[in-house]
């Protein structure tokens, strides 16, 4: 991942996205990546570490074969980690996307901290398909995490951000908002955000995402 630091979502627009392939309607897809400093261990019963599970994880995104090509072009996709060092890589076209990412431990588990970022990404790139006369499916968050955020404690204002942010969008069924569990996540904090966050094990996934397709409508 990039190490430029870059929380501004209107600046992710003007870094990252272009709107190579003018379809009428386009759906934005965020996968938010948990990469805090005890990802680097190994859960009881696991062979593969949760960093690099999860590293496994976001490089299969889109290579399902029954994932349609025109379908790819429409979905458009940013990688984001929880920590701020790494920042945001910015949108592309799911037909562009081809993994190859390489994840480091770093900083906490800032949970509430992306769930804004991701909710304030999506809200920035709709602005932009605004401006174009495209229409948005309704997007889709992805947050593959162990679960125990650190902001409670260390970040207590943008809990509460992150949760007027779900009550205007998440609750109101604008946006749909999926937490992916690694082995010894817990779930307390994305019900206490939101009843309508979807939870899944990561067990649950294929080719990166729930195997239960209906993340795409």
């Amino acid at each position: 991942m990039s190490s430029e630091k870059n929380t501004d979502a209107e600046m992710l627009i003007q870094k990252g996205y272009k709107l190579k392939i003018p379809q009428l309607m386009h759906q934005p897809v965020v996968i938010a990546v948990d990469v805090n400093n005890s990802m680097n261990t190994m859960e009881a019963g696991q062979q593969k570490t949760n960093l690099k599970l999860i590293q496994d994880v976001i490089n299969q995104i889109g290579q399902d074969s029954d994932l349609k090509e025109e379908d790819k072009k429409t979905i458009d996709l940013c990688v984001m980690t929880f920590s701020d060092d790494d920042g945001m890589e910015g949108w592309l076209p799911l037909s562009e996307y081809h993994g190859g990412i390489t994840l480091n431990k770093v900083g906490v588990t800032a949970f509430h901290n992306v769930v804004k970022q991701s909710l304030n990404a999506v809200r920035a790139i709709k602005s932009s398909y605004k401006t174009k006369g495209i229409q948005c499916k309704r997007p889709q968050i992805f947050i593959i995490t162990d679960g125990y955020s650190t902001d409670p404690k260390y970040n207590s204002s943008v809990v509460a951000e992150a949760k007027e942010l779900c009550e205007k969008y998440v609750d109101t069924n604008k946006v749909a908002l999926h937490v992916i569990l690694l082995p010894g996540g817990t779930t307390s904090d994305a019900k206490q955000l939101s009843s309508n966050a979807k939870l899944y094990k990561v067990d649950d996934c294929a080719y990166g995402l729930p195997a239960v397709k209906d993340f795409i409508n």
